[in-house]
């Protein structure tokens, strides 16, 4: 054990480009490291859905509109919820976003709690018209789509059909 344990404290010196004696300190610095970048990259992803959020709800004023649909590369459930949860804090918005993942179209319907539209209803609605899976309750509805899907058709089409 004593030979292997040595080979493993070498080859983590070497990595950390240190002596031996210094690992738990390097390993120390890298925990320390990864939590202040964890830090920050909260603090990014706050003001990037503050910002995403506003830029839709910018153009949704211009328009006219109270329904906004958006896709984005790389953006997760947890990412499009609170996006579109700062679009529904105004009074009869509605928000269709979709998150462009490895192999699905992560998506996320959600309304103003007093509206009348129902985002499980329309979930329902979006699966049956495409290839998906999904589900939700009257103000929040998630779901996944192939990659392949125009989500912003998609969900023009399903409001052609009633909302």
């Amino acid at each position: 054990h004593f030979v292997r344990a040595a080979a493993i404290l070498r080859s983590l010196a070497a990595a950390l480009t240190c002596g031996s004696g210094h690992v738990p300190a390097a390993v120390a610095k890298l925990r320390k490291d990864v939590t202040q970048q964890r830090s920050k990259m909260k603090v990014l992803r706050e003001e990037l859905t503050r910002l995403r959020a506003d830029e839709l709800l910018a153009k949704a004023r211009v328009s006219g509109g109270q329904q906004v649909v958006a896709v984005w590369d790389g953006y997760g459930m947890d990412m499009l919820q609170q996006i579109a949860s700062r679009i529904c804090r105004e009074e009869g918005m509605v928000a269709c976003l979709a998150g462009v993942g490895d192999d699905t179209l992560d998506v996320v319907i959600a309304s103003h709690e007093g509206s009348s539209f129902d985002c499980g209803t329309f979930m329902k609605r979006l699966t049956s018209l495409s290839k998906g899976r999904g589900g939700g309750r009257a103000t929040m509805a998630q779901g996944s789509f192939p990659i392949q899907t125009d989500w912003a058709q998609l969900v023009r089409t399903a409001l052609e059909h009633g909302s």
